[in-house]
């Protein structure tokens, strides 16, 4: 002070780590901390003094590590810097294992007496832990070394919880398959992906929809004792259930027993059920880490009892809310913290976080990134002090200029940056107490050392910690290791080396080393595939292809003959079961029929469609929602439309209790001794008495001065085609089609295909 009665105390006197580590520390600090460069002189006021003498035997010098990341430092690597920082960060976390694997169990001096050095006694200091620390935590754990990283993020992301959340959605809504799939591939339900695939193909076969949850209903009503709607499918297995069906059944059943649960205990309460109850809970504690996701289900129990004490939003409500904060980023999200003093695990953390830290072991990891204050020159600068300044720019010139301003603010961050590295160093190394080892990767370390940086040199030279601790260790505490060497490879195995190589000088290969000659390797690359005649033919066909060859079957002509064709040419399935008779209103005959079909389709088949002015109501709405154009809105008559209805066919799929309109199929049928895909479309099928009506609209031209002659003419004209959708409905869903009805707009009356 400059009061002559102040009196200045230095707090200098460490009582933390042993002498050996002190003194290495003096020796950085004096060539680096200076007036200019740290605002402060590591004096001989400012250096540090062992608190707590000792000259035992288990005094360990501090280590500096320097990891070499190219196997030859003169090849220029094309990688780029971000692949060389990821091989860095590799290189790093490989040698954190061995140097670990090195300490642990050596015996250090504590205050109640000499022992071995746990995991618990170690720390990695890392200067930024977001994304590194993640290398680190899992190079680490797959190395069988227990590790801990504080996280605040990640929660989501673990398998308990995203299995739990899955199982949550599918009990608010099975209708999700990607969630169904997970959650019946979990073990605690034991369906394998055969046994998953096995259900879709034999579920698929009795459900019109493609939901994977509507093939699990369907599949597990072939079970015994399970009764499900199933739309009136019968049992194509003939009631032969197997353990899959009932499993599956089971599956279903639980399913329905927590979604009434859920709508009846509070959710908090149901949830921490449904963990035990569903086996996950289970799963988590056999796994390893076991604790830890323990912890983590029971933090999603609390969110649960958080959301419900604040709202009445359901299972649904609290998926949204999980689904929310887990988008969102502005919630930390990290896994529950759970470690006690008695957990022996490595801890990863940041140098910000060790302040006030003392551990027996340190790893200072990462010393060879770059610092702060060296960044590129950004557009703006800004000191809370000296104000802001802008780099100049004029667009159309191309020039840049920095004004000096400019310069003065950059220098005195950067300065102040230069002095916080040293700063955050200091705090680094002297959270060690008994044994420091710092480690940093680079491309060629052993290059640094014919380099010799001057004591006291500014940051112009010091451009990472290395370049700041290098000088002032002795040789004999610097070790230097090849990457090849940690990732167990030798020099001439490294097989990220051998790959680049190759890929820019070429393989060099011994025809003694291939399989085969290379006489034959050249005669198989050499070869060119020809598509035998099966291959060029369709191997899918629309119903309409399919019934056009049945009719021409007696001429000798067989639509097996015609080659597949292009993407081109592919027709609308509806557009080639309609006429192409040109129409009035500039529509062809197929457009005319799509029209009237849009409409039979979004038509309720009530009372109240019997009244064409209501039916053109619906027209009229159909074409303001786009799903018919102004022409197709023009072309429809109601009064076609509205007849259907007062027709007895129409009368009878209005009584109907079960009605389905449009339904897309495919199947699989034998043409000309092959087999191949049919696709099509129902346009209307109804049950009664047990058995199915199907019933087929035609809107081709009728000629009113013969009309039995046209319907008898368009009822031989669709036989073929009506025998394929009664083959297709009879074998998807196993209920017999007792007659098939050809419905005429033209005649505003229905024909019976027998």
């Amino acid at each position: 002070g400059q009061d002559p009665l102040s009196r200045v105390i230095d707090l200098n006197s460490n009582y933390r780590s042993k002498p050996v580590v002190i003194d290495q520390i003096n020796k950085v600090f004096k060539r680096v901390m200076t007036q200019e460069a740290a605002g402060l002189d590591y004096d001989e006021n400012a250096e540090l003094r062992a608190g707590t003498p000792y000259d035992g035997p288990y005094s360990y010098p501090p280590e500096l590590v320097l990891i070499a990341t190219r196997p030859d430092p003169d090849d220029e690597d094309a990688a780029g810097e971000e692949i060389e920082e990821i091989r860095a960060e590799e290189a790093e976390a490989l040698n954190a294992v061995r140097v670990i694997k090195k300490y642990h169990k050596t015996l250090v001096n504590t205050k109640d007496g000499d022992r071995p050095l746990r995991y618990s006694d170690m720390a990695i200091l890392l200067r930024a832990a977001k994304n590194r620390g993640e290398v680190y935590y899992q190079t680490l754990l797959d190395n069988g070394i227990p590790v801990f990283l504080e996280r605040n993020e990640g929660y989501f992301d673990t398998p308990e919880i995203r299995v739990f959340l899955d199982l949550l959605r599918v009990i608010d809504d099975p209708r999700q398959d990607l969630p169904l799939i997970s959650v019946m591939h979990f073990p605690s339900f034991g369906f394998m992906a055969e046994d998953l695939a096995e259900i879709k193909i034999q579920g698929r076969r009795l459900t019109k929809s493609s939901a994977y949850y509507d093939a699990v209903k369907a599949f597990a009503g072939l079970a015994d004792g399970v009764q499900l709607e199933l739309g009136g499918a019968e049992d194509p297995l003939d009631g032969k259930a197997d353990p899959l069906q009932a499993k599956t059944a089971e599956f279903l059943e639980k399913l329905a027993s927590w979604r009434r649960k859920g709508a009846c205990i509070p959710l908090a309460d149901f949830v921490w059920q449904l963990m035990h109850e569903s086996g996950i809970a289970t799963y988590a504690q056999a796994l390893s880490g076991g604790a830890q996701r323990i912890a983590n289900l029971r933090a999603m129990a609390d969110k649960a009892a958080a959301y419900e004490s604040e709202t009445s939003g359901g299972i649904g409500g609290f998926i949204s809310y999980i689904e929310l904060i887990a988008k969102s980023g502005k919630v930390d999200t990290g896994q529950v913290k759970l470690l006690t003093a008695a957990d022996d695990v490595v801890r990863i953390m940041t140098v910000h976080k060790s302040k006030g830290l003392e551990f027996p072991f340190v790893l200072l990891a990462g010393m060879a990134g770059k610092l702060g204050g060296n960044g590129d020159r950004l557009p703006m600068r800004r000191h809370r002090d000296l104000g802001l300044a802008l780099r100049l720019t004029d667009p159309l010139k191309g020039i840049k200029a920095t004004p000096a301003s400019y310069r003065i603010i950059e220098s005195v961050l950067a300065s102040e940056a230069y002095a916080e590295d040293i700063r955050v160093l200091y705090v680094a190394m002297t959270r060690a107490r008994d044994i420091l080892v710092m480690s940093g990767a680079m491309k060629d370390p052993r290059s640094l050392m014919a380099k010799r940086i001057p004591d006291r040199a500014g940051r112009a030279l010091m451009k990472d910690y290395v370049s700041m601790v290098l000088p002032a260790m002795p040789a004999k505490q610097v070790s230097f290791v090849d990457f090849s060497e940690m990732s167990g490879l030798g020099p001439q195995e490294d097989q990220r080396f051998e790959m680049r190589r190759g890929i820019e000088q070429g393989f060099e290969v011994d025809e003694k080393e291939l399989p085969i000659s290379l006489a034959e390797l050249k005669e198989r690359l050499a070869f060119t595939y020809e598509p035998s005649a099966e291959s060029l033919q369709k191997k899918k066909y629309s119903v309409s292809e399919i019934a056009e060859q049945k009719r021409n079957a007696a001429a000798g002509v067989t639509l097996g003959q015609i080659p597949a064709a292009q993407p081109s040419e592919a027709v609308p399935a509806r557009a080639a079961e309609s006429s192409g008779t040109p129409a009035k209103s500039g529509l062809t005959g197929a457009q005319k029929g799509t029209a009237y079909h849009s409409v039979m389709e979004h038509m309720p088949f009530t009372e109240e469609y019997k009244d064409p002015e209501k039916v053109s109501e619906l027209i009229e709405k159909l074409r303001q929602k786009f799903i018919l154009s102004d022409e197709e809105a023009k072309a429809v008559e109601p009064q076609r439309i509205a007849a259907f209805l007062h027709s007895e066919i129409g009368r009878r799929a209005m009584a109907a209790a079960e009605l389905h309109k449009e339904t897309p199929f495919v199947m699989k049928t034998d043409l000309d001794g092959r087999q191949v895909l049919v696709q099509g479309v129902i346009d209307c099928y109804f049950r009664e008495g047990g058995q199915y009506v199907l019933v087929d609209y035609k809107s081709n031209y009728v000629d009113k001065n013969d009309p039995e002659g046209s319907a008898a003419h368009l009822r031989e004209n669709y036989r073929p085609q009506l025998a394929l959708y009664k083959e297709a409905l009879e074998g998807i869903t196993g209920v017999p089609v007792k007659e098939s009805v050809l419905y005429l707009f033209g005649l505003n009356d229905s024909v019976a295909i027998q």
